[in-house]
C-alpha cells in the first residue's frame, strides 16, 4: 500500500460522492480502513493461510486486490469502503501467502536448502 499510496489518493481525492466532492478526512478514513483491516486481521488470516494452504492465500490475494483496484472506479462509497477492506485483508495476504508457497515448494522439489 506504501508505494500506491500517493496514487490512491489521486483517485480517491477526484471522486464525489453524492454530489460532494470527497474531502481530505474522508480520504484519510479510506486508508486508514485498509491499514486497520491489515493490522487487525494479519494474524488470523496468517493462521488461514497455513491451515488452508499457501497456494490457496496466494490465489485469494490476487482475487482481493483485483476487487480492491477495481473498486477504485466506483462513485460509491460503499464499494469504495468494500475495496479499501479487500486491499487490508489482501494486503495481509501478500505478507503471508507467497513467499512461504514459494519456499515451500522449493523445499518439496529437493532444492538445495542454501540457495
Amino acid at each position: 500500500d506504501w508505494l500506491q499510496g500517493p496514487y490512491f489518493y489521486e483517485v480517491y481525492a477526484s471522486k464525489i460522492i453524492a454530489g460532494t466532492p470527497v474531502s481530505l478526512d474522508m480520504v484519510s478514513k479510506l486508508f486508514l480502513i485498509g491499514f486497520g483491516t491489515t493490522g487487525l486481521l494479519g494474524p488470523f488470516v496468517g493462521k488461514l493461510v497455513d491451515t488452508r494452504g499457501r497456494k490457496a492465500g496466494t490465489l485469494a490475494f490476487v482475487l482481493l486486490y483485483t476487487i480492491a483496484a477495481l473498486s477504485t472506479r466506483s462513485d460509491l462509497l460503499g464499494l469504495l469502503v468494500l475495496g479499501r477492506l479487500a486491499g487490508g485483508v489482501g494486503t495481509s495476504l501478500l505478507f503471508s501467502a507467497p513467499e512461504s508457497w514459494l519456499v515451500g515448494e522449493h523445499s518439496k522439489g529437493g532444492f538445495n536448502g542454501k540457495w
